[in-house]
Order: C-alpha cells, then sequence, then structure tokens
C-alpha cells in the first residue's frame, strides 16, 4: 500500500524537478542565442553600452581591440553569427526535447507499463536526443569557434582568445545510460513474456 501511494508522490517530483530545471536551462540558452545573433545584451542598466564585444561570445575568452578600432559582435557577418549562435540554440532544443520525452516516460513507468513498448520507444527518443543533440552541439561550437579565428579582423582585433570547444559529456553520457536503461527495460520484457508463458 505504502508503495502505491509514493510512486505517483515520487513520479510528480520527477516531473516538477524536471520542468523547473529545464524550463531554466531553455531560457538561459535561448537568451544567449538571442543575444548573440542580435550582437546586443537583452538587459542592460544605468545606461551602459547595450552592444555584445567579442569577448562576450561563448566561444572566446578574449579580443582585444587596437587603439583607434572597434570590432563587436554586430560587426561579424549574419551567418557567423548564427553559427555561434547554433550550439545554444541545439542546446534549448535538446533540453526542451529531452525534458518532454523525460516526462512522458515517467507517466508510463509510474502507470506500471514499464517494459510495454511505449516506454521503451520513449527510453530510444530520449538517448538519440541527448547523443544526437550533444554532438551536433559539439561540432557547431568547434565549427564556430573555427570560423572566428579565420573572419575576425585582425586590423581591428589582436590578442584573440579561445574557449575549448563545449562538448556536453554529460548529456552525452546520460543518454548512453538512458540507452543502456532502454535496453535493460526490453530484457525485463522479454524475461515478463517467458515467465507469463511458462504460467
Amino acid at each position: 500500500m505504502s508503495r502505491r501511494k509514493r510512486g505517483p508522490w515520487a513520479t510528480r517530483l520527477g516531473v516538477g524537478l524536471a520542468s523547473i530545471v529545464g524550463s531554466f536551462a531553455v531560457v538561459a540558452n535561448l537568451a544567449t542565442a538571442v543575444a548573440v545573433l542580435t550582437g546586443r545584451f537583452l538587459i542592460v542598466s544605468g545606461g551602459a553600452d547595450p552592444g555584445l564585444t567579442l569577448e562576450q561570445l561563448p566561444q572566446l575568452i578574449q579580443a582585444d581591440e587596437r587603439p583607434g578600432h572597434t570590432f563587436t559582435v554586430a560587426d561579424l557577418a549574419p551567418q557567423l553569427r548564427v553559427l555561434c549562435a547554433g550550439p545554444s540554440i541545439v542546446a534549448a532544443a535538446t533540453i526542451l526535447a529531452a525534458v518532454l520525452l523525460l516526462i512522458r516516460a515517467l507517466d508510463e513507468i509510474a502507470a506500471g507499463r514499464a517494459f510495454e513498448p511505449p516506454s521503451r520507444r520513449l527510453l530510444g527518443w530520449l538517448s538519440a536526443v541527448l547523443i544526437g543533440g550533444g554532438i551536433l552541439q559539439g561540432l557547431l561550437d568547434t565549427a564556430a569557434i573555427a570560423a572566428l579565428v579565420a573572419s575576425v579582423d585582425y586590423e581591428a582585433i589582436e590578442g584573440l582568445g579561445t574557449n575549448v570547444p563545449r562538448w556536453p559529456w554529460t548529456l552525452i553520457v546520460v543518454g548512453v545510460v538512458v540507452s543502456a536503461l532502454s535496453l535493460a527495460f526490453a530484457e525485463g520484457a522479454r524475461l515478463k513474456e517467458d515467465v507469463a508463458g511458462v504460467v
């Protein structure tokens, strides 16, 4: 009896936490993407310059302007800004899709259908989204860094320093774990069918 009462409560808690954390992560990544695409901070106070400097790009840690020159994110070609914003957009989409799939999977498991095909398909999709989204995010960030190094106006900028490409290994590893969990559920379903056949 106590297990039945804890199940829905634990599911609601898991859904709530996933929704809250996921929402914050999606909003943060979208805010970064919009700032990069527009070349401007979304919110400024005290009359501060809303322009985004190059070193505030996620891909850079240093971009010193030469005396008498200015070069900001707004001066980058639009397609390069899109590429630099790409990892944040992919991260937001990956997290949103993963949270929605996780919520549906938790509902299936809480309803006692963990070994049923719909539950296993949801876990399979969740694994694919996490692994695929993580790899795509890493590839885009690597490409953005290379494009920035090749495209920056070095007559205006000196001392350009790049970040290490951001590969979201945590997402990718979680995706692999979810894949293993999906295989375990498939094996559980097979054993359940074997037992039913014996009975």
